[in-house]
C-alpha cells in the first residue's frame, strides 16, 4: 500500500511542478465544474425523462447516479477516510475552494463514469462524448490537485460497473413491466 501511495503522491507532484499552465487551469476548472454534485449528468438525466424515446435512459442514469452516490459517497468515502492530497501538501495553491469529505473514490469520476456508461450502453453515438466528457471530469481532479490517481482509477471501476448494473436493472425490471 505504501508503494501506491508513494506513487500517486510522485504523480501530483509532477503535476503541481511541471505540467500546469494557465489555459489548462482554466479548462480544468470549468470540467471540475461540470462534474460538481454530478449536475451535468443531472441535468442531462432530467431532460431525457422529459422524452418519450429517451425517458428510459433518463431512468437508467438517475438510477446510475444514486446508486453512485450511496456506494461512493455514504458508504465508502466514510469507511476508507483517505485524507485528501492537498492537506499532506499545505504548500500546494487550489484553484478551486477546498473540497470538504474524504478522497476516495472520486464522486466526480464515479457519477461520470457511471453516467457515460449508461449512455454508451443505450444510445451508442453518445458513447464517444460522454466518455470523453467523463474523462477530462476526471483528470480535473487530479489536475487540481484534490485527488490523488487511485481515487480517479477505483471512481471509474466502480462507475462503470453501476452503469452496467442500472442499464441491466432497468432493462430487466422494464421487460417484465411489459409482460404483465
Amino acid at each position: 500500500m505504501a508503494l501506491v501511495q508513494s506513487i500517486d503522491e510522485n504523480l501530483l507532484l509532477i503535476i503541481s511542478n511541471y505540467l500546469t499552465h494557465p489555459i489548462v487551469d482554466w479548462l480544468m476548472i470549468i470540467f471540475t465544474w461540470l462534474g460538481n454534485n454530478g449536475v451535468i449528468w443531472l441535468t442531462l438525466g432530467i431532460i431525457l425523462l422529459q422524452t418519450k424515446t429517451h425517458r428510459q435512459t433518463g431512468v437508467m442514469l438517475l438510477t446510475a447516479l444514486l446508486l453512485g452516490w450511496l456506494l461512493g459517497n455514504a458508504i465508502l468515502k466514510p469507511w476508507v477516510a483517505r485524507i485528501r492530497p492537498f492537506y499532506l501538501h499545505p504548500d500546494w495553491i487550489l484553484l478551486i475552494p477546498a473540497p470538504t469529505g474524504f478522497s476516495f473514490p472520486s464522486g466526480h469520476t464515479l457519477s461520470s463514469f457511471a453516467a457515460a456508461s449508461v449512455l454508451g450502453l443505450s444510445q451508442r453515438n453518445w458513447a464517444v462524448p460522454a466518455f470523453t466528457l467523463a474523462l477530462f471530469i476526471s483528470l480535473s481532479r487530479i489536475y487540481l490537485l484534490v485527488h490523488y490517481p487511485t481515487d480517479i482509477l477505483a471512481g471509474m471501476i466502480l462507475g462503470l460497473g453501476i452503469g452496467w448494473s442500472s442499464v441491466k436493472l432497468i432493462r430487466h425490471y422494464s421487460q417484465r413491466i411489459k409482460e404483465r
